[in-house]
């Protein structure tokens, strides 16, 4: 059996017929893995003068910003596709294999193209049996065979029915005799794994999901604890991994002793996840916005593995649940560290809103500059606990003199860059306060995301004057968000850009609109008062 289990041939690569065992598909799958990585480090390097980490295979394409893409980048992203298209290729035809091997739809093959996720589902697919093995069934079949024949010459029909085997169904292997590696196996660790999963989760009670549920819920709220509260590590393997390990252990623990619906997997997945967001509010890691605003990603995750867990729920057998559950437990942790020692610089995001004001330039740059108090915000979202400013002060005058933006968390401390009246005001931004206050339990909840993460690199009001002499006021600002995955915070970034900006050039608008009609309301004043002393 470990001969055959270790048969490799060239045309497991490119040939989509037939199945593929878990040993070659795991050599197959690791050396494709470093081979490539070899590769794709050569050409960055070597050809293209440019650093390349594992981690640029989760976030391509870091340099993109709103003006596009540079050509130097597009070459470059351009060759690393083309290089990659024979392994993705090769990867693709080898996971088909295993999946028709482990009889799963052949579908779930789009998980290979996902980042992280394709990692857990290539461990998920190391360590589920194989369901039909044509080699072996052929190998053991002819076995059979030639022991009958042998039986019946030695000791005629008696000989044959004392030494007859065991009945050999297709898609299993004989159980007798038992072999080396059987009684071997029969001892290890996880039957007590076994053992105790079959005391602690009952057949069909109504808490059978919750006990199903739990069980992964402190493992994944010690990783959380570790890689967010000590590591400070905001990344995939804690949005992406964690959850979809969570979500894919959970279905198949309530699935244990009884095969549940695809609406039953998905519900126990998104119990785990929720259990596990209450432990992390309870044992003082995270906030509750900051899980609201990460549920959207999370659910996504959460129907993926739970969908996944009712595909494998019948092909898992009772042997196999304590080396998933406990492969994927130590795949996190690896993930992490490979995280913090290959980071990642974020993109520069660009984000830019506009209004209509209904007064000269010159009127709207005096309030721009500095703006006086606002009233407290009505918005849910900074209700919720979002940073929003307050007022805006500045020392001095032109190119050098020192902008201060107030919000109710901290002050943004602003050196002007550009001072061209009335027409553009540009700053840097080299201290900021909090993005938010924690919406939690407990009064003191700082965790590492409140600081460093979401960057304000610099900033821009430019005034631009309107044909009915108005003026449209347009606020930009550059920023960096060390969160991953990228493309999911900058959304939730370019939001909560989005409403600070209106709130401050609504404002401007405002207080501008109304010293042009007090200004109005003091001339009208004013000649009349000049009228009645004429008369």
């Amino acid at each position: 059996m470990g001969k055959m289990a270790l048969r490799i041939k060239a045309s497991d690569l490119y040939r989509y017929d037939g199945t593929i065992d878990r040993a070659p598909y795991f050599i197959f799958g690791a050396s494709l893995m470093s081979v490539k990585y070899l590769l794709d480090m050569s050409v960055s390097q070597l050809i293209f003068h440019r650093p390349w980490s594992f981690i640029d295979y989760f976030a391509p394409a870091l340099t993109l910003t709103s003006t596009g893409i540079a050509t130097p980048d597009f070459r470059f992203y351009s060759t690393m596709l083309l290089i990659s298209l024979p392994f993705v290729y090769s990867g693709a035809v080898l996971t088909i294999r295993r999946l028709r091997a482990t009889e799963l739809p052949l579908w779930m093959v789009i998980w290979f193209f996902f980042p992280i996720i394709n990692l857990v589902f290539f461990k998920v697919l190391i360590w589920l049996p194989s369901q039909r093995d044509d080699d072996e069934f052929d190998l053991i079949k002819n076995s059979r065979s030639q022991i009958e024949e042998k039986q019946k010459d030695e000791g005629g029909v008696f000989a044959a029915k004392e030494f007859k085997p065991a009945e050999f169904k297709k898609g299993e292997l004989s159980r007798e005799p038992q072999t080396v590696v059987e009684s071997l196996r029969s001892r290890r660790a996880d039957t007590a794994i076994r053992e105790f999963l079959d005391k602690v989760i009952p057949e069909n009670k109504w808490y059978t999901i919750l006990v199903a549920s739990a069980l992964p819920v402190p493992f994944a709220v010690a990783f959380v604890y570790a890689a967010a509260a000590i590591l400070g590590n905001y990344g995939w393997s804690l949005f992406i991994a964690a959850p979809f390990a969570v979500s894919i252990i959970a279905p198949i623990l309530y699935g244990y002793k009884k095969r549940r619906t695809s609406f039953e997997c998905v519900k126990a997945s998104f119990l785990a996840l929720f259990l596990t967001g209450l432990g992390a509010i309870l044992f003082h890691i995270e906030g509750i916005v900051c899980l609201i605003m990460a549920f959207p990603l999370i659910a996504f995750v959460a129907m993926i593995g739970g969908s996944i867990a009712y595909r494998i729920q019948g092909p898992v057998i009772k042997d196999e649940v304590p080396r998933i559950t406990g492969s994927l437990a130590i795949l996190l942790p690896l993930m992490t560290m490979w995280e913090i020692s290959s980071p990642s610089t974020p993109p520069v995001y660009k984000v830019s809103t506009a209004v209509s004001v209904d007064a000269g330039p010159s009127a709207v740059w005096n309030r721009v500059v500095c703006f006086p108090p606002m009233k407290p915000p009505d918005d849910l979202i900074f209700k919720a606990g979002i940073a929003y400013p307050t007022h805006a002060t500045i020392s001095g005058t032109g190119y050098g003199a020192i902008r201060r933006c107030v919000f109710n968390t901290g002050t943004f401390v602003e050196p002007i860059t550009v001072y061209e009246a009335p027409r553009l005001l540009k700053f840097d931004v080299i201290s900021q306060a909090r993005p938010m206050n924690e919406t939690s339990i407990y009064s003191d909840l700082h965790p590492p995301h409140l600081n460093g993460y979401m960057m304000s690199k610099m900033g821009q009001f430019l005034l631009r004057k309107t044909s009915d002499a108005g003026t449209e006021l347009e606020g930009t600002t550059w920023y960096q968000n060390r969160m991953e995955p990228y493309f999911y915070w900058r959304i939730l970034s370019d939001v909560i850009i989005h409403k600070i900006h209106e709130r401050v050039l609504v404002h401007v608008k405002t207080v501008s609109e109304n010293d042009i009609a007090q200004a109005n309301k003091r001339k009208k004043l004013t000649a009349e008062k000049t009228q009645e002393a004429g008369r």
